[in-house]
């Protein structure tokens, strides 16, 4: 099965809001990212870790890592929901499904319009695979 499409689909639901996504297994297995957004098998393990465990202190306290760049946690909602944000203007959200995770990030431009959109289509597509019970 070929998951680029969800990227595609992503993007199109943030209306120019969302620059890059990605979707991880949350056993940390890779399924598909954008071009420009390599997450490591580290970067991978500690999201799964945080949604698993329910507890996101370390990354509270460690910062949450994505493709290198070092991000902070602004909230974890219902334990299915990551807010972050970095330095200056850019940030994303991760949702948690079933079986994986929806990375969804924004950039530097518009900060404040780009982070409700990205968070509203990220949950696009968390629902959706949701429903298919993933």
């Amino acid at each position: 099965m070929s998951w680029d499409g969800y990227i595609d689909n992503l993007k199109g639901h943030g209306k120019g809001s969302v620059s890059e996504g990605a979707l991880i297994g949350l056993d940390g297995s890779h399924w598909t990212t954008g071009e420009n957004l390599k997450i490591s098998p580290t970067e991978a393990q500690a999201i799964c870790k945080c949604f698993k465990s329910g507890d996101s202190s370390p990354l509270q306290a460690n910062g949450l890592h994505i493709a290198g760049v070092k991000y902070m946690l602004l909230r974890f909602d219902d334990g299915k929901t990551l807010i972050f944000k970095k330095k200056g203007n850019g940030g994303g959200c991760i949702g948690k499904t079933k079986t994986a995770a929806v990375i969804a990030m924004y950039g530097d431009a518009n900060a404040q319009t780009d982070a409700g959109t990205c968070n509203k289509a990220m949950n696009v597509i968390a629902d959706y695979l949701e429903g298919l019970s993933m």
